[in-house]
């Protein structure tokens, strides 16, 4: 404790002296921040958990002597006024110290753990016990009570990790169960106090203590559940009476403290416990509390992973969001009668609590259909009387106010699991937010109409069957949307498209019903129109469920209507696109070009999928096959020349707010069409020339868009397919010639690399005729040559390791891992020299770090699997590569760096990779088994110079171990004559435990 003592200043202050300059414990451990910088206390806490095991052990009996010796004695005998300042220091730096060994290591000796053990006891009798005795014999002292308290915290935290993990070698007794059943009975896991010296400690902290204090103790009694529950649960004893009296008890108590909680430790596991043990009342008010805060997370909404697994939590949260979400949207005076009633009678409290609380089978539960059936009046009315006009309602005061109001409640509903939620459950909340979509509509807010159909889709996934979708009037439904089309965004009017198309397809009588808004839609489509997009995403449902029910060969009685219906609107569509001359056109919007390319790409589809359709029994309609055919072939030019002109200015006229997604969507579908081209194999002469002239320039330069993940687009693979072997030529000669142009770059274009890594990656999974496998194996070869060149240049920032090394790293694991190769094995080896060229030192994020060397490991990795015939005569490269990664590894992994525990456990991630290494070899043993001792000897030598994490170093003597497998007695004494001093002694250690715990030795 000398380096404590240099900084207690000579002339120690009095408590009667800080209390004249301070007035609250605030303020006092504001001044101590001050005394002792919190460089100091991180500093100590850091050097806590690098001390080995029998040094902590050692620090432990310092810090003992000095806190008991120096302060709680002195303050039993006379008074603590004159060591006050010290025996904070002092009571900080202990609970550092037990809040920061990392006493889960299998490493422990029995004779460290008895140590320990004696140490835990000695310092709740000793010290915790005395200190309680100090704060109930003498006047309240804050500083005394508030330190107590973080120790005692500390110590049973480290005394419940003990108890679990170290079973039999922690000496100190199992808690028991107390019979007195109080929360504030803390003598399960604090047994150094009885029952009642705890009941009246705890109420006299409670009488005079800060608020700060007092949260110490609901700390207290929150660790006290997580315990409770954990080691009744392991052994068996949670249905006794008295666990569950005490569980309860403490749930409820906990609750009523929540907002009193000092820390945030116990929010997610015992939270969940909590929630569990509470009864329909406590739940209820648990979910109020909760949804009242959810305007606090107005960037980020709480993630639902942390949320209790009880279903009746999950259904009165979702229940409790619905009635807040329409109490805010009754205060835009717009429908305000129908929100009332499904807020004031359809969901009200009663029904709520018979939804979640009364029904043991959500499914068939009679309440769930009541409001079900009350719901879908509402809805049904609602539509009818908003395309009749009726409603006057125009009144949205303070709508933006309410908007930010709003806003939290639906990203939280678009949070939840909702597809994992019983049917009546989705239905509920479906019928529940078409109101508020009708409301929201009225707004014109694409934001929140967009998190509105995001819910809408999500609860009406699984849907056939379920008589109350099908009896809303979607036809009024579809009325409604489509005159307030321009309010919902690209991505929401899709989805709503979708939602209502699904519903109507169900039946013939609903497409009976349909039929003269499908008329009017037909007739009156124009590419311009705001009811464009509409159409198409009509004629692209229709293909695809005509598309499954000819792989299904579901015979329906809608197929003949479903035909009929894509002939009249496919017809609409060219007539429309026979009168678009790009090149003359004016009305150059990023919608028009999204809407031509739509309609563009949909004719192949539709051709194919009529195609496919047709029976014996249907009269071949060849006037019609032939016309489709001959605008398709007029439609390539149009797609190839606007993807030639993407990237030119001027190309829109006027910007939209959705105009950029309108682009991307409409490159997008040109992309996708001439995908579908290719597969058909019938396209005119010098297509495939062109075409890859566009691939290249834009089938990597399309954004992430997610919401439309399902639109195909061209890609490499497609192309090699269909070009014939001149073509395939011309293709392959060009990306060599790429190559070999950015090889003499310096420095090179990491677009047109990874470009070039992404058009091997694909040339790889095409199957190809013999000539072209020719030419491929050619173009392989030429590549990995011309990559040792590349390489060389190979660095480390940011895009050149995600766009440029690895994509190529990626291309080289799938070519080892080829059952037939695809080049020579002179070639082949090539791949080896990359790993050693990636610069894995240099990468100092450790997320990006952690991806490229799993990626290079597992390069290594496939040699040792499937390359055995590569690595034979190279076995020196090989033994280079795994020296490398053994380097990069430790050097990372060194305990000077001063890691966070993500850090360390992303760097255990890449341990695990050499260790996989090693299993490897060990499998190929005549292979390795002669140069084992070599793989052993890097290993040591690097734990020699580098105090690598334990960790990430438990993985690497795994792997060690895999090795020592594969060693005689000769390997052992060649091993032997490879290490220096050091090694030597380290070896000596990794032996004995490898001939104690992991040597087979042939026993069972």
């Amino acid at each position: 404790m000398t380096a404590f003592n240099k900084n207690i200043p000579s002339n120690m202050e009095t408590s009667s002296k800080v209390r004249e300059k301070v007035g609250s414990l605030d303020e006092f451990n504001a001044l101590l921040e001050r005394k002792y910088p919190r460089l100091r206390k991180e500093g100590f806490s850091e050097a806590v958990t690098l001390l080995p095991s029998g040094q902590l052990v050692n620090l432990w009996m310092t810090l003992h002597h000095n806190l008991y010796e120096s302060c709680i004695k002195k303050g039993l005998q006379t008074s603590m006024e004159e060591c006050r300042t010290y025996f904070v220091v002092v009571s900080d730096c202990f609970c550092q110290f037990l809040s920061g060994i990392k006493i889960v290591e299998p490493s422990l000796t029995v004779q460290t753990m008895e140590k320990i053990s004696t140490m835990m006891s000695k310092f709740s009798n000793e010290c915790l016990a005395s200190l309680a005795a100090l704060i109930v014999d003498h006047k309240h002292d804050e500083e005394i009570v508030h330190w107590f308290l973080k120790l005692a915290f500390a110590w049973s935290e480290l005394h419940g990790i003990l108890l679990h993990y170290h079973t039999d070698k922690y000496k100190n007794s199992h808690p028991i169960v107390p019979v007195d059943t109080s929360p504030l009975n803390l003598s399960y896991l604090h047994p150094y106090l009885s029952s009642e010296e705890w009941q009246q400690l705890v109420l006299q902290i409670e009488t005079f203590a800060e608020p700060s204090s007092k949260a110490l103790i609901v700390d207290l009694v929150a660790q006290k559940l997580k315990y409770l529950t954990l080691f009744e649960m392991k052994n068996g004893t949670m249905a006794d009476s008295l666990h569950e009296s005490h569980i309860r008890n403490l749930s409820k108590f906990l609750w009523t403290k929540l907002e009193e909680s000092s820390s945030d430790f116990w929010r997610e596991d015992v939270y969940s416990l909590v929630s569990r043990n509470m009864d329909e009342s406590g739940i209820t008010e648990i979910v109020q509390h909760f949804v009242k805060q959810l305007h606090l997370f107005q960037n980020q909404c709480p993630n639902s992973d942390s949320f209790p697994d009880d279903k009746r939590f999950h259904y009165s949260l979702v229940f409790e969001t619905i009635n807040e979400l329409l109490r805010k949207l009754i205060k835009l005076k717009f429908l305000r009668k129908s929100l009332k009633h499904i807020r004031r009678d359809i969901l009200s409290d009663e029904n709520r609590k018979k939804l979640i609380f009364e029904s043991s089978e959500f499914e068939n539960f009679e309440a769930g259909k009541t409001v079900l059936s009350n719901l879908l009046a509402v809805s049904n009315d609602l539509i009818q009387t908003i395309n009749c006009d009726e409603i006057t309602e125009e009144d949205t005061t303070n709508s933006v106010f309410l908007e930010n109001q709003i806003l939290p409640y639906l990203k939280f509903l678009t949070s939840l699991p909702i597809e994992e939620y019983p049917k009546i459950l989705k239905t509920i909340l479906f019928l529940s937010m078409m109101p508020a979509t009708i409301v929201c509509v009225k707004l014109e807010n694409k934001k929140l109409l967009d998190l509105l159909v995001c819910i809408l889709r999500q609860s009406s996934m699984d849907f056939v069957g379920n008589e109350y979708m099908f009896s809303i009037r979607w036809t009024q439904c579809f009325k409604w949307f489509c005159v307030n089309v321009d309010k919902f965004s690209v991505n929401s009017k899709r989805q709503f498209t979708w939602i209502i198309l699904q519903n109507i397809y169900l039946s013939a009588k609903a497409v009976e019903d349909f039929d003269d808004d499908f008329q009017s839609l037909t007739s009156k489509f124009k590419l311009t129109s705001s009811l464009a997009p509409v159409a198409l995403d009509l004629l692209e449902f229709l293909t695809q469920v005509l598309e499954k029910q000819t792989k299904s060969k579901t015979k329906s009685k809608m197929t003949p209507q479903l035909r009929i219906h894509i002939k009249k609107l496919t017809s609409s569509v060219i007539k429309s696109l026979k009168k678009v001359n790009l090149s003359k056109d004016i009305t150059k919007t990023a919608v028009f070009y999204a809407n031509i390319f739509h309609s563009i790409s949909l004719l192949p589809v539709v051709h194919e999928v009529l195609h496919d359709s047709e029976s014996k029994d249907d009269p071949k309609d060849i006037e019609w096959d032939s016309y489709l055919k001959c605008i398709i072939q007029e439609e390539i030019t149009v797609a190839i020349d606007y993807l030639e002109s993407c990237n030119k200015k001027g190309q829109v006229i006027d910007i939209e707010e959705d105009s950029s997604l309108n682009l991307e969507l409409s490159r997008r579908y040109a992309l996708s069409f001439l995908q579908r081209i290719c597969k058909s194999k019938e396209f005119p002469i010098g297509f495939i020339t062109k075409v890859w002239k566009v691939h290249t320039k834009n089938g990597y330069s399309t954004t992430d868009m997610p919401e439309f993940g399902e639109i195909p687009i061209l890609c490499a693979r497609d192309i090699y397919s269909a070009s014939n072997t001149e073509e395939f030529q011309k293709i392959t000669l060009l990306i060599t010639n790429e190559m070999e142009t950015q090889s003499t770059m310096e420095p090179y274009d990491t677009t047109k690399l990874e470009m070039v890594a992404r058009l091997l990656q694909e040339i790889l999974d095409v199957e190809l005729t013999p000539e072209k496998k020719t030419l491929r194996r050619a173009t392989i070869e030429n590549i990995l040559y011309t990559s040792l060149f590349v390489s060389a240049q190979w660095n480390s920032s940011y895009s050149s390791v995600t766009k440029v090394i690895l994509p190529f790293i990626q291309f080289q694991i799938s070519l080892v891992r080829r059952r037939n190769a695809m080049c020579s094995t002179n070639a082949l080896s090539l791949c080896l020299t990359s790993i050693t060229s990636v610069p894995l030192n240099e990468i100092t994020d450790i997320k990006l770090y952690k991806k490229t060397f799993r990626l290079v490991g597992e390069l290594l990795n496939s040699f040792t699997i499937h390359r055995l015939d590569v690595l034979s005569f190279r076995i020196h490269l090989y033994l280079q590569c795994f020296q490398y990664l053994v380097e990069a590894i430790t050097i990372k992994a060194d305990q000077k760096n001063k890691l966070t525990d993500d850090e360390i456990l992303d760097l255990r991630s890449c341990a695990h990779s050499v260790e996989r290494i090693c299993q490897s070899a060990k499998l190929s043993q005549k292979e390795f088994s002669r140069v084992s001792p070599y793989f052993i000897a890097i290993l040591m030598r690097q734990f020699e110079v580098y105090t690598v994490y334990p960790a990430v170093k438990d993985p690497l003597l795994s792997g060690c171990y895999k090795l020592l497998d594969l060693c005689d007695n000769y390997g052992m004494a060649q091993l032997n004559s490879m290490f220096t001093l050091g090694s030597r002694e380290i070896f000596k250690t990794v032996y004995d435990v490898y001939k104690k715990f992991y040597r087979y030795t042939g026993k069972v």
